[in-house]
């Protein structure tokens, strides 16, 4: 089996060579490929001599990965975080040749950690065993083929790995291997454990109510979906996509496209866009090419 490790990074250089240097004495085991988002900072320099592949992308972890999975050479793809640490023989863990299961996860450990951590932690690696949901900081692993095949990444900004999941099921549960890899507490650090948390499942709220932020070039939006949710292969009869407005300065100002065509009718992460109105707070209709309203 030839796995194919994908790293998306930007403004990682103070610990990208700790990051790779684990996976040096794999190379040729895998392929390590790393996808930089537009770093400002000295990360491509330092990872080059690291890596096998080195590309450039735009920014926002669903089209780096998607990006870094294009040129794979692997049957396996492994998406790895920059702050987190395979176990030790982690190749030997993965799915062998007549597996049925086509892709998994390992369980977390947060480091540093505390008791509230730990439990967080166990929570996440229960939690994914039962709903078959994996979150991006457990190294998501993949058969290729199948990758493919539900076309990679939802091209959204947030829940990306939840929503890929959620496709992934489909198609058998995942491996939930009990080995334990090691990723970065910094975030709960920053912003306190209970705030995190919190803000954690706001999103995952706002997910499952349907909005979902959409990545386009120049501009943040909500893609509403007001029947059923976001899921491969589903038409959507009423379906919204409004500029979401981040700054009061940009209150009634027009939303900037990604070009000038009508996007309506296409398909955006497996959602057909067949109407796209102003946001219920708005009068005006869009009559200006969607998918952003001009009020």
């Amino acid at each position: 089996m030839k796995l194919s490790v994908v790293m998306p990074v930007r403004n990682e250089a103070a610990g990208i060579v700790t990051a790779l240097a684990p996976l040096q004495p794999l190379r040729g085991e895998l392929e390590l490929i790393l996808v930089d988002g537009g770093s400002s900072d000295d990360t491509v320099n330092l990872a080059a001599p690291l890596v096998d592949q080195l590309i450039q992308s735009a920014p926002g972890r669903a089209t780096q990965m998607n990006a870094g999975a294009a040129p794979a050479k692997g049957d396996w793809l492994l998406f790895l975080h920059a702050d987190t640490r395979l176990p030790d023989g982690f190749i030997d863990l993965l799915p062998k040749p007549g597996s049925p299961h086509r892709w998994g996860r390992f369980d977390v450990r947060l480091s540093p950690s505390s008791p509230l951590l730990a439990v967080v932690a166990w929570m996440m690696n229960r939690r994914s065993r039962l709903t078959a949901v994996c979150t991006g900081d457990q190294a998501i692993f993949v058969e290729r083929r199948l990758f493919n095949e539900l076309g990679g990444y939802a091209p959204i900004a947030l829940m990306e790995d939840i929503e890929l999941s959620k496709r992934l099921r489909r198609h058998g549960r995942p491996l939930c291997l009990s080995e334990r890899l090691t990723t970065s507490s910094r975030r709960w650090q920053q912003n306190g454990t209970l705030r995190t948390i919190a803000l954690m499942w706001q999103l995952r709220l706002r997910y499952w109510l349907g909005q979902i932020p959409v990545i386009w070039p120049g501009a943040t939006a909500l893609l509403v979906v007001n029947s059923d949710r976001l899921s491969a292969g589903t038409t959507a009869p009423r379906t919204r996509i409004y500029a979401e407005k981040q700054n009061a300065d940009l209150h009634h100002k027009k939303a900037p496209l990604p070009d000038n065509n009508d996007r309506t009718g296409e398909h955006f992460a497996g959602v057909q866009v067949t109407a796209t109105t102003c946001p219920a707070s708005e009068k005006q209709p869009c009559n200006l090419n969607p998918p952003f309203c001009h009020c």
